[in-house]
This record gives structure tokens, C-alpha cells and sequence, in this order.
């Protein structure tokens, strides 16, 4: 074990002369393995410092401040500094929604960061089995590449000097050395898919390939090349786009642009784009993505505040709040208004006959002028809101129109509605004009709706 854990540290530069290092100790054999092992090369590797940091989760009651105390006692006899931290992960799982491994993972690292300056590197006991366990639990739930590279050897500070020695190969150390140490007893609960994985899997896995541990560690290297290279050329193919874009996807980015990459590329991409405005995209969200550059056209809700349409050739990633209409007062002064994505205009009736001849919707976007009051504004859905539409003859509150056309609460913001000066309802896009402005055969002045793309879109 320990010439592995050396040509580790050395490969990866784990430790070069003069660092300080906290070593993070739960009192098992691992961790009290890694520990011992860098007290003993402190001289050969030039370590200046060397401190330990142990954090109770507060799950196992007394078992939890058995291994506290035993940790304690260690250190004291090594004249090595102990940072103690606790937190009753169960009830942060529960205000947070995580799993209490998740929980317990988050509330570790963040206490062993504040434990020490920056300068510190901070080792941690992983090895060759836990490696194998998190590509397995990576891979039964369906992960893709990123999830396949295992656990990194380093990662900012954080430093595993153990990762290629097995955990046979640890306690091995542990006895020749008279290295004493606790058992968690959560370690043997079936509950946790990991146990179950370190329990069951692991030793039949074993029993094919005595070598399973080494080849998966191997695997998960060549893995994590791949994936470093493959998201090498994906900042730099949207490192390109970015430049011919106005803000990325908010601005909307070129259909062309995009139609040449490779689906594999494409998709890391939108991972990419999507992280940036603070969205983690989905499974199905990439591919609702993927779909819309191949066809050109759609819309689709990604979840997490955000949707993405294909519009004139471009491709938009929008937050709810973004596309939420704002009030704006109409004027029509000047005979046309323009507001974000909308254009009101007057034409008479002959050349609203011709525009119709080629394009039947414009009567859904139409009121006869001279039957409404001019003093109009434009806005979002409002409690109350009610319509009487031509073609059903029947009024609705847009509530319930909204519900029935399935058009989720989070999006009705984002549908336009033009009232008059006492709050009556006269059009709402995409299910037309109330009964009392439509225009007929008698319409001599139409107000005409039409999208509009401005130049920032």
C-alpha cells in the first residue's frame, strides 16, 4: 500500500515540499491508515505541516462520539492538531431535501474548507473500492460519460493519496502496522445502495476478475480523459458561437451555427450554456434541445424557470421572468406601437381583406377599431380577467381558458393581453378578440396584432 500511495502522490503532485496538509480522519481504517502514512513520510516528502479535521454527523448517537473520542485520543498521541466539527445531518436532509448522504457530503467538505487557510491541501481516504462503488452507482443510474471517470485523484485541494490501493490492501497495512481503528456499523445497513453495492456486487464482481478493482480504476482514467478532451473542444466550439451571439442563448443563437455539431458536442454544449444562467439541464431537456436544432422549429418548457423556442432561425433560452409582459400604455398616435416581441398597427379594411387572403390567423389578432375605447394598454393576466369569444359564444374567465389550452401557471405571465381604460379584457394572443370588438363585415378600421422581433432578439 504505501509505494502505491507514493507513486500516487508523485504522479499527480499531490504534495510538493513544504505543503501543509489536513488530513480528513472518520476512525476508520482508511482514514486511520492515510493518517499514519503521512506522519511517516512527513521528512522524505518535506511535509511542513501536517493537521487532521473529524466531523460528526450526529446519526449514530453514542457509536458517533465513541469515534470522536477515539479519533481524539489518536491525534493527542501523535501531537497532531484536531479540528472537530458537528451537524445533525438528518434534520438538515430534511429542511434541504437531500439525502442524508448527500447532506452529510455537502456539510463535510464544506467544514473541513473552513478548517484551515487556503494554502492547506486537504487529503481525504478514498480508495481503489470506493473508486468501483461510485462508477457502479453512477452507472445504474444511467450516467453518461462525466459520471463514468470515477473519483478524481485531485480536485482543487482536495487531495487522495489512497485512490489506487485497495481497501483489502489498506487494512493489510493497518494490522502489519498495529494501526488500530473503528467500524461504522452504518457501513453494513442495506439501506444505502452503496453498502448493498460494497456488500453483494463488489465480491461476486471480484469472483470473475480478481483484478475488477484495478480495471475499473483503469477504465475510469481513460474515462476522464476523454471527457477532459471532449469538453475541451466543447467550451471551444461555444467559446466560438458566444462571439457571433447577443447574450449567448438569451439572445438567441444561430440555428447554422449549431446544425454542423456533432449530437455528442451539442448536447455538452447546452449543458455548458444552460450552467451558465444557473440551470442544471436535464436528460430530457438536452434532448428537447437537440430535437428543435435537427427539426428548426418548437418550443419547450426545460423546467427550472426556463423555456427554449426556435424563432426566426434562432434558438432562445428564456427565464420566465424574462418573457413576462410588462404594462406598457398604447399609443397609437403615430398609427403603430411597438413593445417587446408585439406590433399594433391601424390599416383599413381593404388592405386588412388582402393581408387575411394570404394569412387567415391575422382575424385572431384583429379588433375593429371604431367598437373600442382608444385608451387601451397592454399587460399580463389579472384575477378576474374575463372573455366572451366570438366562436364560442361563451364567457370565460382566462383562468379557466388557460387550463383548459393546458398552458402551465408558471407561462401565463408571458401571454399578452391588450385591455381598454376600465380594465375590460378585448384580445388575448393565441385565442383572439372578445365578442364586443371583432371585426365584421361593417369594419372600416382594424387594429392589427403582429409578433415583432426587435433588434436585440
Amino acid at each position: 500500500m504505501k509505494d502505491k500511495a507514493i507513486s500516487t502522490i508523485k504522479k499527480y503532485s499531490m504534495l510538493p515540499e513544504g505543503s501543509r496538509v489536513l488530513v480528513a480522519v472518520s476512525g476508520g481504517a482508511d482514514s486511520m491508515a492515510l493518517l499514519h502514512l503521512l506522519c511517516e513520510l512527513r521528512e522524505s516528502l518535506g511535509i511542513k505541516t501536517i493537521e487532521a479535521a473529524h466531523f460528526n454527523h450526529m446519526i449514530r448517537g453514542a457509536e458517533a462520539d465513541r469515534d470522536e473520542e477515539f479519533v481524539k485520543r489518536v491525534c493527542e498521541s501523535l501531537g497532531i492538531r484536531l479540528h472537530v466539527g458537528r451537524a445533525d445531518v438528518p434534520a438538515a436532509a430534511a429542511q434541504t431535501g437531500e439525502g442524508h448522504e448527500e447532506c452529510g457530503r455537502r456539510l463535510r467538505y464544506e467544514f473541513f474548507e473552513g478548517c484551515v487557510p487556503a494554502e492547506f491541501k486537504i487529503a481525504t481516504a478514498h480508495n481503489l473500492n470506493d473508486n468501483a462503488e461510485t462508477v457502479l452507482i453512477n452507472l445504474i443510474r444511467g450516467t453518461g460519460l462525466k459520471g463514468m471517470c470515477g473519483i478524481p485523484p485531485v480536485r482543487g485541494r482536495i487531495i487522495r493519496p489512497l485512490l489506487a490501493c485497495s481497501r483489502a490492501e489498506i487494512e493489510e497495512y493497518c494490522i502489519k502496522n498495529n494501526i488500530s481503528y473503528v467500524t461504522d456499523s452504518t457501513n453494513l445497513e442495506e439501506v444505502y445502495a452503496r453498502n448493498k453495492i460494497r456488500k453483494h456486487i463488489i465480491p461476486a464482481m471480484l469472483e470473475i476478475n480478481g483484478a475488477a478493482l484495478r480495471n475499473i480504476y483503469f477504465a475510469s482514467q481513460h474515462n476522464r480523459m476523454d471527457e477532459e478532451l471532449l469538453e475541451s473542444e466543447c467550451r471551444a466550439a461555444w467559446g466560438r458561437i458566444k462571439e457571433k451571439a447577443h447574450d449567448g442563448f438569451k439572445g438567441g443563437v444561430l440555428i447554422s451555427e449549431l446544425i454542423s455539431l456533432p449530437d455528442g458536442l451539442l448536447v455538452r454544449l447546452f449543458r455548458l450554456a444552460a450552467g451558465e444562467y444557473g440551470l442544471e439541464l436535464s436528460r430530457t431537456g438536452a434532448k428537447l434541445l437537440l430535437d428543435m436544432v435537427r427539426r428548426g422549429t418548437g418550443r419547450a418548457d426545460l423546467g427550472g424557470g426556463y423555456t427554449a423556442s426556435v424563432r426566426k432561425g434562432r434558438l432562445y433560452i428564456e427565464s420566465y421572468d424574462e418573457k413576462a409582459v410588462e404594462f406598457a400604455d398604447i399609443d397609437l398616435s403615430s398609427g403603430v406601437f411597438f413593445a417587446k416581441g408585439i406590433k399594433i398597427s391601424i390599416i383599413d379594411a381593404k388592405e386588412f381583406e388582402k393581408l387575411k387572403n394570404v394569412n387567415k390567423k391575422l382575424l385572431n389578432c384583429s379588433l375593429d377599431y371604431d367598437k373600442i375605447n382608444p385608451n387601451l394598454h397592454l399587460r399580463q393576466r389579472r384575477d378576474g380577467d374575463r372573455i366572451t369569444l366570438l366562436r364560442r359564444n361563451v364567457t370565460k374567465s382566462l383562468k379557466k381558458l388557460f387550463n383548459e389550452a393546458g398552458i402551465p401557471p408558471r407561462l401565463r405571465s408571458s401571454v399578452p393581453i391588450i385591455a381598454d381604460g376600465s380594465e375590460k379584457v378585448l384580445w388575448v394572443a393565441g385565442f383572439g378578440a372578445d365578442k364586443s370588438a371583432a371585426v365584421d363585415g361593417g369594419t372600416k378600421k382594424v387594429l392589427l396584432i403582429e409578433p415583432y422581433a426587435d433588434k436585440d432578439e
